[in-house]
């Protein structure tokens, strides 16, 4: 399984690495929170952040050490990346 994707120009422009930090992981993902299909989107994990980014634009960044609760949970025909950030939880990615 790849979980670490080439990612385009596009969206390697909305990450801005800080020393001594790197990218771990980026994989696709194509659903919006409305249900529409998104397309150049990629969930983006580096060593201090994690990165939305969608139709090849900065969604969110997050500080991975504002979050305490990570879970997928699988849904018919999909699955959710669920987060809890600074005490609320919230779909990340579809």
């Amino acid at each position: 399984m790849n979980l670490k994707f080439d990612l385009p120009e596009s969206a390697m422009s909305c990450i801005e690495l800080e020393e001594n930090e790197k990218i771990y992981y980026s994989v696709p993902y194509d659903i919006a929170d409305d249900g529409s299909w998104l397309k150049e989107s990629y969930f983006v994990v580096t060593t201090y952040h994690l990165y939305m980014i969608s139709d090849g634009k900065l969604v969110e960044k997050l500080k991975i050490s504002d979050c305490c609760q990570a879970k997928a949970e699988a849904k018919i025909g999909c699955g959710l990346l669920v987060l809890k950030h600074k005490g609320i939880e919230c779909h990340l990615v579809h």
